[in-house]
């Protein structure tokens, strides 16, 4: 009777654990117990719906290299490897003040003793300072503002650049845009006549200098005004002189179609002097150009030829 007992109750104890068992089993299939708090009914997390979090997790576990375009970037470094230098993007910019390049003769409104400063200037490009930033560069003999100068466009600031040195060796730096854009209109004898005015303000100094502002006037092929300004102590700026520019050498008279066997090799302006390698006779527009070419013919060629093969 006790043995028949205790079967029963180890008969007991098996169905309950079967039991069990068959019930564990949905429990193995039910969501975690935090899978609550992103319900349906609210489908967030924190206020963030739920596929906004799915669609962000594939951005965040892709961590490949991020090209930045914009100024404000943190890795200036990586955008200017993939912009590169574009010589020819400057060279665009700066082509509208081709006009200036020859010999000039500078008079000055203000009286220095009892006279008007004359000088006698010169602008040409230089493309060998610096290939990939083209600039015009002026050198004067008698300026007392302006004895040597460069001037670029920069594609970074999306501005002009020039850089000036005085009588004594002063230097100045200045950023400067376009306040009247560049035109061409017939003049008195119906040739393309030049204006524009380019304003170049001086960057901030470090020293007790008062600040310049400098405006070219390009009023015709064969003149143009330099207007000086400076700070007073009010902060604004002042009129100081008005250099009268006028053109000593020959003008070479622009021409809205294309320049063609007289193109500068360089410069892809109008050519005034020329040049020869390997029996083969060339253009460029001034002894910049020329001292550029003659340094590395071959390499101006090759360029001179590409470009001639997009106008095509």
């Amino acid at each position: 009777m006790r043995s028949f007992t205790i079967q029963i109750l180890v008969m007991s104890v098996v169905s309950a654990l079967l039991v069990g068992c068959s019930d564990s089993t949905p429990v193995a299939n039910t969501p975690p117990a935090n899978s609550e708090s992103v319900g349906t009914e609210s489908n967030t997390v924190s206020g963030t719906d739920i596929a906004e979090v799915n669609e962000e997790k594939p951005k965040r576990r892709s961590r490949g290299p991020v090209k930045l375009t914009g100024s404000d970037s943190s890795n200036d470094t990586e955008s200017t490897k993939v912009a590169g230098p574009d010589p020819d993007a400057v060279l665009a910019k700066m082509q509208p003040l081709q006009i200036v390049l020859g010999k000039w003769r500078g008079t000055t409104r203000k009286t220095f003793g009892m006279f008007k400063a004359v000088d006698t200037l010169q602008w040409v490009w230089d493309f060998k300072t610096d290939r990939d930033q083209p600039s015009l560069v002026i050198t004067s003999d008698a300026s007392p503002y302006i004895r040597t100068g460069r001037m670029t466009y920069s594609l970074q600031d999306k501005k002009f650049k020039l850089s000036t040195e005085d009588k004594d060796g002063l230097k100045r730096d200045f950023l400067g845009e376009f306040i009247q854009e560049p035109a061409d209109e017939p003049g008195d004898d119906d040739k393309p006549q030049r204006t524009f005015k380019l304003e170049f303000t001086e960057t901030d100094r470090s020293d007790a200098e008062p600040r310049w502002q400098l405006v070219f006037n390009q009023q015709e092929n064969n003149r143009y005004l330099m207007e000086l300004s400076r700070t007073r102590a009010s902060g604004k700026f002042n009129k100081l002189d008005t250099v009268g520019t006028q053109r000593e050498d020959t003008s070479f008279a622009l021409n809205l179609e294309d320049y063609k066997e007289m193109t500068c090799v360089v410069s892809q302006g109008k050519g005034t002097i020329q040049v020869s390698h390997k029996g083969k006779t060339f253009w460029v527009c001034c002894t910049g150009c020329k001292a550029a070419f003659e340094d590395e013919p071959e390499v101006w060629l090759a360029r001179h030829a590409e470009k001639q093969m997009k106008k095509e």
